[in-house]
């Protein structure tokens, strides 16, 4: 699902500037796909993935968003004023870009980097993924009158994080 939540968030960020959508949500988007990775498969795994520190693609979003106040600067309006190129593609085409979508690729790296950032923060990180964590878990389900279906899925209703981590 990682994959089908990646392009949609492209999608988001590209159709942001004419239509519901943008930087945000889409960085949003992104970010829960490396979320649910990482519930899935363990942070390390994750972090393997992803090859990049959150705070660089935190940074790397923050410089975006200055770089689209550049061409406004240099033909001396005001900052952040939408400036509009097209680019000559082979054949008849023309390839559209904007200082708005720059700014909207600095909001969605920005988004993405301040999200997985704090799931670092919040230690989620720090849980191994469910099949392991449920692995050795008893079966009380019957006990607690719960339907006895959700044995051997990995899913306790009664069973807290703490108890699965051996804490009291």
């Amino acid at each position: 699902i990682m994959p089908l939540q990646l392009m949609f968030s492209v999608f988001l960020l590209l159709r942001g500037h004419d239509e519901p959508g943008g930087g945000f949500i889409g960085g949003l988007v992104a970010a829960s796909a490396f979320v649910l990775y990482a519930f899935a498969f363990g942070a390390e795994s994750t972090r393997k993935l992803l090859r990049v520190s959150p705070r660089d693609i935190l940074a790397a979003g923050l410089l975006f968003g200055l770089a689209s106040t550049i061409p406004a600067f240099w033909t001396g309006q005001a900052m952040l004023t939408a400036l509009w190129w097209e680019v000559p593609l082979p054949g008849e085409g023309y390839l559209k870009l904007s200082t708005v979508l720059i700014f909207d690729i600095g909001v969605y790296l920005a988004v993405l980097g301040t999200r997985w950032a704090a799931v670092y923060s919040q230690h989620i990180h720090d849980a191994a993924p469910l099949y392991r964590q449920t692995r050795h878990w008893p079966d009380h389900s019957e006990q607690r009158g719960q339907p006895s279906d959700f044995r051997g899925r990995g899913f306790d209703p009664g069973r807290t994080t703490a108890d699965s981590r051996g804490g009291e």
